[in-house]
């Protein structure tokens, strides 16, 4: 009797998951693990090698702010419900929670002491609550729009609180006596981050000074080109003026002994984080170090080293004293750097001089380390690379000679090629890296070049009839999804334009297939058309500003030029005519009159001819 085969049970070991859908992220205080905001819920994630410690489940809401307590056992959050939640990590129960504000929490802050957590709402008040208590402690107001950044000072010494808003102001606040002690006005858009010097007499502010500027000009100068105000050199000088008001992007330091302005430091980069690099850090010695192989000797003790990232997706790093970027990286590690929007996000230094963390527009998170290079004497590697979100997994393999590696196709929707996260098994740590599509229906949702339709063609018609059905089912759940439908509506528009409709009815369960995709169409165009008539107010108050012309009245315009320059064109040969046969005619009736009244006459029709001319010149001016 032949032997029973029996099956066999497989242990999970540590897997690959999403833990990171964007927003707000929290790291601890010795720079172990990370809390971040997924979806609903909030995952607990080692920061060595993105294996998921815990998950905590909340009440169906996206989170909008994460803290930590300075001893790392509580975990502060905040959603859309307004409601403030207090976690024990040890238990991930919900030990406390009140609700903190009228509108969103966009940004949280714990003091050193752990016994205050603050709180900024997009009404523009910024709370302090008593954790153990749950009640209001301050209630700071003053700010006109959303507070995007807190903080409280590092020195439990000094009673100092920091709040910068979209208003483009950053507020100093006393704990002690509740009061605003200086309104800081030098940013011209939101403020993004802020950072203390090591000696705790130095603030540093980051925004986005930017859009404003631009926009203002660029319709300006629409207005005088039509107009006519402006002649070549003036247009010029108004695209350099503009470009002047572009770069003003900066980092501004204050001295907190008097809260008065100190110094500017233009940086050109829209910004996100600004960190400051203490004394004896890696960091520091590297640029210590570098400074001596450079030749370029330390301005004194009051000088300070930051680090600043933002929308060009690079490290770079300066120094206050002479206002010089001192290290810039060459290109930036990010997936597509040519897209501006996808840069940095918020930036990180870690505890214990483990590095840099970078956080990235397309939820990853970079690890910086310095390092001695003897060509560069200074270089940033990249030590890890954490990506928090995959979308889709489509298939996998194994890679390597000793398949060491796990290659993990995923339809990353910011991505125009196909995108391969791969685990090194031994090492358990993950990398990233970006692979040609591939000819499959999986790959089809990542097309997107320039010839996308050939593509998707040549892609369409190796699929088999049969598989058809599978690529349907694929259209319908991604036309359910924002960020998917238009890559929905593309295939389904490119198979209709390929099959007939005998063939494509004879696709099993296609009716139940189409009765999915019609819902979800017709609300997606309609929101288009909503889209669409919404521009025609547009339209018509720069119309009614006079900075765009209705295209009927431009042309109307143009056809009116050119029938008056030909009007004028045919009167001009006519004149000449006229002119020219009454020369003639006078000379041939009168050959015997003097030369004296022939020289006057003449100078009287050459004086005439001139002042038709003159005139007829300046009708047409």
């Amino acid at each position: 009797m032949a032997a029973l085969t029996l099956k066999k049970n497989y242990r999970c070991v540590p897997s690959l998951e999403q833990f990171y859908t964007g927003g707000p992220f929290a790291v601890s205080s010795d720079g172990s693990f990370i809390a971040c905001a997924c979806d609903e819920s909030i995952r607990i994630v080692d920061s060595s090698n993105a294996s998921i410690r815990s998950t905590i489940d909340s009440d169906s809401e996206a989170h909008t702010a994460l803290a930590l307590s300075p001893d790392d056992k509580l975990l502060f959050s905040a959603g859309h419900s307004h409601q403030i939640r207090v976690w024990d990590l040890s238990t991930l129960n919900n030990v406390r929670s009140w609700k903190g504000h009228n509108s969103p929490v966009m940004a949280m802050a714990c003091h050193v002491s752990g016994g205050l957590l603050a709180t900024a709402g997009a009404d523009g008040n910024v709370f302090v609550w008593d954790v153990d208590g749950g009640f209001c402690t301050h209630s700071f107001k003053g700010h006109k729009g959303v507070v995007s950044s807190i903080m409280f000072h590092p020195d439990p010494d000094k009673l100092l609180f920091f709040s910068g808003g979209a208003d483009a102001t950053v507020r100093v606040w006393d704990l002690l006596t509740k009061e605003c002690l200086a309104t800081l006005r030098k940013h011209e858009s939101a403020v993004t981050s802020m950072a203390i010097s090591e000696d705790g007499w130095i603030l540093l502010t980051a925004g986005r000074d930017k859009a404003w500027f631009n926009f203002y000009f660029y319709f300006f100068k629409i207005f005088a080109h039509r107009r006519g105000y402006f002649n070549t050199l003036m247009i010029l000088l108004l695209d350099i003026v503009q470009i002047h008001f572009l770069i003003l992007k900066v980092v501004n330091l204050w001295d907190l002994h008097d809260c008065g302005f100190k110094k500017t430091v233009l940086t050109y980069e829209v910004l996100e984080a600004v960190c400051t690099i203490r004394s004896g850090s890696p960091f520091a010695s590297s640029l210590a170090l570098f400074s001596q192989q450079s030749g370029k000797k330390a301005s004194g003790s009051s000088e300070i080293h930051f680090i600043t990232v933002g929308e060009r997706g690079i490290v770079r790093i300066w120094n206050s004293e002479r206002a010089v970027c001192l290290f810039e990286q060459k290109s930036s590690d990010i997936t597509d750097s040519s897209d501006m929007d996808r840069g940095f996000t918020s930036a990180v230094m870690l505890p214990f001089d483990q590095g840099l963390l970078c956080v990235t527009a397309d939820q990853q998170f970079l690890f910086y380390s310095p390092v001695e290079h003897p060509e560069e004497m200074f270089k940033l590697i990249l030590s890890r690379r954490l990506v928090g979100y995959n979308e889709e997994i489509v298939d996998m393999k194994f890679l390597g000679e000793e398949e060491q590696f796990l290659a993990v196709a995923t339809n990353l929707e910011q991505s125009e090629d196909l995108c391969f996260c791969y685990r090194d098994l031994e090492a358990n740590r993950y990398h990233l890296a970006l692979l040609p599509g591939i000819n499959s229906i999986h790959s089809l949702v990542l097309c997107r070049k320039r010839e996308a339709e050939n593509q998707m063609d040549k892609a369409l018609n190796a699929i088999g009839k049969g598989e058809f059905r599978l690529l349907f089912e694929y259209v319908r759940e991604w036309n359910t999804k924002p960020k998917l439908c238009h890559v929905a509506q593309f295939v389904l528009f490119r198979v209709f334009s390929i099959l007939p409709p005998t063939e494509i009815i004879e696709v099993k369960g296609i009716g139940e297939l189409l009765e999915g995709l019609i819902p979800y169409s017709h609300r997606h165009f309609s929101r288009i058309d909503r889209h669409v008539r919404s521009t025609f107010l547009l339209d018509y108050t720069l119309t009614g500003m006079s900075v765009i012309e209705p295209e009927n009245n431009a042309k109307e315009r143009e056809e009116d030029e050119s029938l008056m320059h030909s009007d004028v064109k045919d009167m001009d040969d006519m004149i000449l005519t006229e002119n020219f046969d009454s020369e003639q005619k006078q000379t041939s009736e009168e050959p015997k009159v003097s030369s004296k009244k022939r020289k006057s006459k003449k100078s009287k029709e050459s004086s005439s001819k001139k002042v038709k001319g003159v005139a007829y010149t300046k009708m047409i001016y």
